[in-house]
């Protein structure tokens, strides 16, 4: 688990500490210039990159499987190149900004090199090299924030981010695939007869993830385009401190929940091994909460310009909190997809959905308005697929994680009140 947790955090806290570095040397504006191409970013790392590493965890045991995520390879990459080229260029051409989008053109090469890692990750982690992608991930975040900072420090321009962005994924796959080649589980996953067809699969998670694309990203795209992009950059901050170690530390969760059930017969089984492994990521997960919005709030004002990012800052503390939920929910997915209840994902993204446009007016009215709605799209989507599917649910990780969040969102409101 831990070095699950590192793998996934490592790209997201880079991220983070990306965006906070944005937010230091340029305005709300700009920041809101590059949520717009991050945007096209994360479509493609949701219906492409997502469904595939979904399936690829499964893929290996098949030659089928594995056809499927070659032909993946050949026409993803291409595609996202395409896409990420028109966002580009739309976003140039309604801002008026073409220097910010010439600055930032390494964004649109990232799906060229993302596909490129889909099997050797996960091959990988079938084999339970954690520790492994743990040291890639932190060889890749590491070396592209030294080659990125100082650009965008230096420029004040969207170089330095789009740079970040480009060389950790770049350098992560070169060396995921050199791991792979070197300890021989190409050759392993070699040879295997013919297993279940897995193009309807992702089919399906592709949709699904389209429309947690959507839902996610509901907000922001309803607030930049009726409030225009400073005030979107304003909210994409407080959505960079507060999601992105959640989404990191929920993803972490989700892989080793994925490995730990994939060879579970019943859902009854799957789900007592999943509350076990829950139990323990929740506790440290509510450690992890409170130490992040303690940094938040006493260390991010001393750092970045109040006037202008005050309203961020504050309203990271309730999306932190988020996190909690979203460990439980991420972790509860793979199960519902092995045995047969994945569609009820689509029920429950629309559920999240419903939630956007509060939230994008009370991000117009108010960003800490808008930050309660976000905690609690995540507590509605999680009782909806505990209503819909409520055997697939881990009962006492259910409890442990609302009484938690219940409990942060009481210490919260008694800290901004004493402050």
């Amino acid at each position: 688990m831990l070095w699950a947790l590192v793998e996934r955090v490592l790209p997201r806290a880079s991220s983070a500490l990306v965006a906070i570095l944005l937010a230091y040397a340029t305005s709300p504006d700009i920041v809101g210039i590059y949520t717009w191409l991050t945007l096209g970013v994360t479509l493609y790392l949701s219906v492409a990159d997502g469904a595939a590493r979904q399936v690829a965890v499964l893929a290996w045991r098949s030659s089928t499987g594995l056809d499927l995520i070659r032909r993946y390879g050949r026409i993803a990459g291409p595609s996202g190149l395409i896409v990420l080229s028109l966002v580009a260029v739309t976003v140039g051409a309604l801002s008026g900004r073409w220097d910010l989008i010439a600055s930032a053109s390494p964004i649109v090469f990232v799906p060229l090199v993302n596909v490129r890692s889909v099997r050797a990750t996960a091959l990988m982690q079938v084999s339970g090299q954690w520790r492994s992608l743990a040291l890639i991930q932190s060889i890749a975040a590491a070396t592209s924030l030294v080659a990125s900072v100082p650009l965008m420090l230096a420029t004040a321009s969207l170089l330095g981010p789009a740079l970040q962005l480009f060389l950790t994924e770049a350098i992560f796959t070169i060396l995921v695939r050199r791991r792979v080649s070197l300890t021989g589980l190409n050759k392993r996953a070699a040879g295997l007869t013919e297993g279940e067809r897995l193009g309807g699969a992702f089919a399906h998670l592709s949709a699904q993830a389209a429309l947690g694309w959507v839902q996610g990203q509901a907000d922001r795209l309803l607030l930049g385009g009726f409030a225009g992009t400073s005030a979107l950059g304003s909210y994409s901050l407080a959505l960079a401190i507060g999601r992105n170690p959640g989404d990191a530390v929920s993803m972490a969760t989700a892989n080793v929940a994925r490995s730990a059930v994939v060879d579970e017969a019943s859902l009854e089984d799957a789900r007592a091994v999943l509350d076990k492994l829950l139990i323990r990521a929740l506790a440290a997960t509510a450690v992890l909460v409170t130490l992040l919005i303690l940094a938040v709030q006493l260390i991010l004002p001393m750092f970045l310009n109040t006037d202008l990012w005050g309203r961020s800052i504050a309203a990271a503390g309730p999306i932190l909190l988020s996190m909690i939920i979203t460990v439980y929910a991420w972790s509860v997915s793979p199960v519902l997809v092995q045995f047969g209840y994945g569609k009820a994902l689509t029920y429950i993204k629309l559920v999240g959905l419903a939630f956007a446009p509060a939230v994008a007016i009370g991000a117009v009215w108010d960003l800490q308005i808008a930050a309660w709605l976000v905690l609690g799209r995540e507590i509605a989507m999680l009782l909806a697929s505990v209503a819909i599917c409520p055997r697939a649910a881990p009962r006492k990780a259910l409890i442990l994680s609302i009484c938690l969040t219940l409990f942060g969102s009481v210490l919260l409101e008694a800290w901004a009140l004493v402050r």
